[in-house]
């Protein structure tokens, strides 16, 4: 039990997991991003946020409400948690979806037509070839922030739990992990650029 629970902390010390958990309000790259919950409304950039859950069903209804809004739009409907920020012009929200213990997205929900898009899979794909990490390492895209026009969205690829029976097992395999930054399109997850350092410029939207 003692050799365990050591084990625990040494692999717990290993990771690098900056996600947002739910109801938490948090600002990456100076966005401000919130968890929602249905016990009480959040306001993010102007829009109030609210989430139901059906009793019936324990599905999780997500509503956003902006100046121009006369009632709640609903926007997503999911069965975990999410974390939300809505883009500047406010026809966009993004959305981290921990769709479960270790898997996680990043959707992108246009307002107009209520189209939710999922936007990470080039970036996943891409950095998995790129890096090529060790497959003992659980690896999830988390999305930071919007270009200052909403057209563009900052993923990194986030390492959030290591599968290794050993600690050195851990260590070896944390060896190939790698924060790597993708700037994709909004509206399709198109990969525009992929920063191969963990330090990003401030105009990280430009090349």
């Amino acid at each position: 039990m003692r050799a365990i629970l050591l084990y625990s902390l040494i692999a717990s010390s290993l990771l690098l997991n900056e996600s947002v958990s739910a109801f938490q309000r948090v600002q990456k790259q100076g966005t401000v991003w919130a968890g929602l919950r249905p016990d009480g409304p959040v306001r993010i950039n102007g829009s109030e946020f609210t989430e139901e859950i059906d009793s019936s069903t324990f599905e999780r209804k997500d509503y956003i409400k902006r100046p121009t809004d006369k009632e709640p739009i609903l926007f997503y409907t999911h069965h975990r948690s999410i974390v939300v920020t809505v883009g500047h012009k406010r026809q966009t929200v993004l959305i981290n979806d921990y769709e479960a213990t270790k898997s996680s997205k990043v959707v992108a929900v246009d307002l107009g037509t209520r189209q939710a898009r999922q936007i990470d899979l080039a970036a996943r794909k891409m950095y998995w070839r790129n890096v090529a990490p060790d497959r003992r390492l659980w690896i999830v895209p988390d999305a930071y922030a919007f270009s200052p026009d909403d057209s563009h969205v900052l993923i990194t690829m986030q390492l959030t739990d290591i599968s290794a029976r050993t600690p050195e097992e851990a260590v070896e395999a944390k060896r190939t992990y790698r924060q790597w930054w993708y700037v994709v399109d909004s509206s399709n997850g198109q990969v525009k650029h992929e920063y191969r350092t963990s330090e990003l410029p401030k105009a990280w939207w430009k090349r």
